[in-house]
């Protein structure tokens, strides 16, 4: 999916929040990965074109000791796809609709921080590509999974809400 935008942000209460400007054709599906070792990560896609629009580390995520590999095959200017198949869908002689939009997911959850970067790993598979938009880089494994994203570290912004 073409996207040359991207941020990364963060503040108290939110560890990272990382989102493409991609086109929005219908309403979102989500994807809430539990960490096998703690942590919770969501996914807001696209529900008509499967773009991953919105990573949003909910819940602290376990540090560990990975880096992407060097000299992988870049991709610039695209944004990750997700196989809108995972969800369930309701179909008629007229339409075909998704049955529910959320899914419930574990997965093998980590974070790295390396070089100025962070990076937030979906599980225990090696990247073979990147996807990259602007500074953000999303590894994707042979098979398709995705397998991480990597941004530069954003500075923890405090909004400001607790002041009087």
């Amino acid at each position: 999916m073409p996207c040359s935008s991207s941020t990364a942000e963060a503040d108290p209460w939110v560890p990272l929040k990382v989102s493409w400007e991609v086109p929005r054709l219908d309403g979102a599906l989500y994807v809430n990965l539990t960490g096998t070792g703690g942590g919770l990560v969501e996914l807001r896609v696209d529900g008509a074109s499967g773009a991953l629009f919105e990573l949003v580390v909910v819940d602290e995520l376990p540090t560990v000791r990975r880096d992407l590999p060097v000299a992988l095959p870049e991709d610039s200017g695209q944004a990750a796809e997700v196989d809108r198949d995972i969800w369930e869908w309701k179909v008629t002689p007229d339409y075909r609709e998704v049955a529910k939009r959320t899914l419930d997911r574990s997965a093998e959850l980590g974070i790295s921080h390396h070089a100025g970067l962070t990076t937030v790993w979906l599980g225990a598979a090696e990247p073979a590509r990147l996807l990259r938009a602007a500074a953000v880089r999303v590894g994707v494994a042979a098979s398709g999974e995705l397998v991480c994203v990597s941004t530069p570290t954003p500075e923890v912004v405090d909004p400001g809400f607790n002041r009087l």
